[in-house]
Formats: structure tokens, C-alpha cells, sequence
């Protein structure tokens, strides 16, 4: 499951775009998918959108040339609940070169909950921006694209959370992969799994401010945001490590049920980098 992450998006921002573009209905079958989704990108293409009872689901096809890290999906109801969902792939890319993939996105929630998305009511700052209305279309609106190579199309101050969220887990990796090359290079014969949690679990979680100050530059974010953007930094950083974490907590659970030896950390990492379930290396791909 990925990291439990409630972003923060304006409540004013919400009810600008609820009043410009939420007369779209996805009711209507008269509407092709790509009529009844606002998109904030250019490289994203909706192919299709489907629902049942619980949730949207929404075909994204990518014409980009680089892989898609996460994007920022926002869902309003018909009362005005808007729900924001930052989907991304645990293990790969999102969505890769030129290829497609469908994203659920659950109805929104009656009341905010911290299991879930954001569940932020919009309504009340709408009243001051927009007429009163008892009901709204619902909608569906692609806010932001964040890319792996660090570019993202949309919101700019969406960009800035994801690709904050991107640049803590690129960053915890190359640290990750660091602590094993010095275990391998090590020479040493004692058992490496015990150590390399050890080592790894020290691994610092705290954003490095020169990060943080080239997120908000990049993406002409006001000072005022920092704080956000070291928390969406900070989010990577402790994602990945706890990931990285939880496979080496996997892997001997399931050597000791399967009565099989723990083999060299070479062999490991060079099935896993560190990115899957051992037993499982198909998963990796």
C-alpha cells in the first residue's frame, strides 16, 4: 500500500475550478471520456471512463517519451466533497513510454477521513466566489503530471508536491544502494541481513533545505510553501526506506517458511535491487 499521504489543497482553489468546470457531467453517455475530464496536461490522453459503485475508473494513455512518476487526480460529488488522489506505482514507473494504464478513483467521501483521500468539502468557499448551488455535476479534473526525469505538466504548486514526493525517494534509494555496495564490498562474512536493517534504519528522514529551496524555485512556489514542500519531501524519504525496510522483513520471513538459506546480499540485490519480493522477482518488471 502506498505511503499514507492527505496532501493539502486550497479550498479556494477547489471552488475555482468546481465553478469553471464542473458543469461537465460523466453521466452523460453522450460524451466521449476525453469531454468529460478536465485535463491539466498535455502528455496525458484520456482513453476511456468507466464507474461501478464505488469507484471511477479512468484510462490514461501517456505520449511522452518519459515515464510518468504520479499525477494529481482530483473527484467531486454532486455536493461538492472533492476528493485528491496522487496515485504512483510502488515498485516502476506509473505509466510508462507511450504506454496506458487504468486508475480507480474512489467516490468521494461523506465526511473527511484519514484513510483515505483528502475528502476536503469545497462548498463553503464556494459560496463566496460562486452563486449558491444544491447541486453540482460531478467531476473530474487531472491537476498534475510529475514525470521521472523531474519535468511535470499542470498546477504548479500539485508539481511541487509530487515531484517533492519523487525527489525523497530517489534520494533515499541512491542512499539504500550505497549502504549495499559498501556491505558487498565490505569482505566481511558475517550474516549481512541483521546489519544491512541496522544500517538502513538510520538512514536520515529529514529533507536536505537546499532540496527543498530548489523545489520552490523550480516551480516559482511563494516562500510561504516550503513547509509543505519539506513535508511532501520528507514523505519520500521515509516511503522508500520503510519500503526497502519491509522487503528485507519479507525476505526472511519467507526463507524461514520456505526452510530456505539466506543467500548472499549480491545474489539478493541482484534479483531485487531492493525494489521486490525475492521469491518473487517477476513483480520488479
Amino acid at each position: 500500500m502506498p505511503f499514507p499521504y492527505r496532501p493539502h489543497w486550497s479550498a479556494r482553489k477547489i471552488a475555482l475550478i468546481a465553478a469553471s468546470f464542473l458543469s461537465l457531467t460523466i453521466l452523460n453517455g453522450a460524451k466521449s471520456a476525453s469531454d468529460q475530464v478536465i485535463n491539466n496536461s498535455k502528455s496525458l490522453v484520456v482513453e476511456t471512463l468507466n464507474q461501478d459503485r464505488t469507484c471511477y475508473k479512468l484510462r490514461l494513455r501517456s505520449t511522452s517519451t518519459v515515464a510518468v512518476f504520479s499525477s494529481a487526480i482530483s473527484v467531486t460529488n454532486s455536493k461538492g466533497i472533492c476528493d485528491l488522489h496522487t496515485p504512483r506505482s510502488i515498485v516502476g514507473p506509473f505509466i510508462g513510454t507511450n504506454k496506458a494504464r487504468e486508475i480507480h478513483l474512489v467516490f468521494p467521501r461523506s465526511a473527511p477521513s484519514w484513510s483515505g483521500p483528502a475528502g476536503e468539502s469545497c462548498s463553503s468557499a464556494a459560496d463566496s466566489v460562486v452563486p449558491r448551488q444544491s447541486r453540482i455535476a460531478p467531476g473530474i479534473v487531472i491537476v498534475a503530471v510529475d514525470f521521472e526525469d523531474g519535468t511535470c505538466e499542470g498546477d504548479r504548486e500539485k508539481c511541487a508536491m509530487l515531484e517533492a514526493v519523487r525527489l525523497g525517494v530517489v534520494a533515499q534509494y541512491r542512499r539504500i544502494a550505497a549502504l549495499v555496495e559498501e556491505e558487498m564490498s565490505s569482505g566481511q562474512q558475517a550474516p549481512w541481513l541483521d546489519a544491512l536493517t541496522l544500517q538502513a534504519s538510520a538512514l536520515s528522514d529529514v529533507p536536505e533545505p537546499a532540496i527543498v529551496d530548489s523545489i520552490q524555485t523550480q516551480f516559482k512556489q511563494p516562500s510561504g510553501i516550503n513547509k509543505q514542500i519539506w513535508l511532501d519531501l520528507q514523505s519520500g524519504l521515509l516511503w522508500e526506506k520503510q519500503f526497502f525496510l519491509n522487503d528485507l522483513k519479507l525476505y526472511a520471513l519467507e526463507s524461514a517458511k520456505y526452510g530456505k538459506p539466506i543467500v548472499s546480499l549480491r545474489d539478493w540485490w541482484g534479483t531485487t535491487k531492493g525494489q521486490c519480493d525475492f521469491y518473487s522477482p517477476q513483480l520488479c518488471s
